[in-house]
């Protein structure tokens, strides 16, 4: 089959194939028959509904290792009649079995183009987290990297967040690229927050950082405060402490923990 490429960002994106006219994706029947973990069982069992996992599941449920115990939590993950948090769990579940399952699942729903906004997000995180473990085994990344490059794409800023920063974590000349540009470039609007955690200490960004200490974007202000105050930048001590001020408990704390950065630089004689 003939797959085109399209460039983003100056990376090469292999689209993912078009679903079959009339394909539709139907959840695996789900029963919590044959499986010993009580607690297990209670998680496969959809008629429970979305409220399932208690806050100690992964000491419950530690990992999955019979057959019919991870093909019911694919099962779950496959759902779209379960709620995203239950089948991310779902997921970190079949990550800490180390099931082989899982990356090709995790490739099947990434081309998916139902799903909703927040489970892509999860996905796509997801993604990043196996590219880490493939790459150090060894393994073959390529579908891994194309799949995070389309969600680059993805016409949700959270889902398209995800992919940015895994994408970076990777050395991705796409995502590189983007550090690169302009910090006002609007191309980075909605990744400028974690944009400028990226530029070195040496000062040649310093000043791009500082037109953003009173940006509009609460995001935004935050991050040039906390970054501004990682490098003792006295030039920011005003905004610092105007951000100290703040009723808003984010960047009051961003700005206080920036003025005491500031404070602890040696006085001069």
């Amino acid at each position: 089959m003939n797959r085109s490429r399209v460039s983003l960002a100056g990376a090469s994106v292999v689209p993912a194939p078009a679903p079959d006219a009339g394909t539709t994706h139907r959840a695996l029947p789900k029963t919590a028959a044959a499986i010993a973990n009580p607690a297990l069982a209670a998680f496969v069992d959809q008629g429970r509904g979305n409220d399932r996992v208690p806050s100690d599941f992964d000491t419950r449920v530690p990992s999955v290792r019979e057959p019919s115990e991870i093909a019911a939590v694919i099962a779950v993950v496959r759902d779209r009649g379960d709620g995203p948090t239950v089948r991310h769990e779902a997921i970190n579940l079949l990550r800490r079995s180390r099931a082989p399952e899982l990356v090709p699942l995790l490739l099947e729903l990434a081309g998916r183009g139902d799903e909703k906004a927040q489970f892509r997000a999860y996905v796509v995180q997801h993604l990043g987290e196996n590219l880490v473990d493939s790459a150090t085994q060894g393994a073959d990344i390529m579908p891994l990297v194309d799949a995070l490059r389309r969600g680059s794409a993805d016409p949700d800023l959270g889902v398209r967040r995800q992919a940015f920063q895994s994408l970076l974590r990777y050395g991705d000349e796409g995502a590189n690229a983007l550090v690169a540009l302009p910090l006002a470039d609007a191309r980075l609007n909605g990744l400028r927050d974690l944009i400028v955690h990226e530029y070195p200490a040496d000062g040649t960004r310093r000043a791009e950082v500082r037109s953003f200490l009173y940006s509009a974007s609460l995001d935004e202000r935050i991050a040039a405060i906390a970054v501004l105050g990682q490098w003792q930048d006295k030039a920011s001590a005003a905004a610092f402490a105007d951000a100290a001020a703040s009723k808003v408990p984010a960047l009051r704390r961003a700005g206080e923990l920036a003025s005491r950065r500031i404070s602890e630089l040696p006085k001069l004689p």
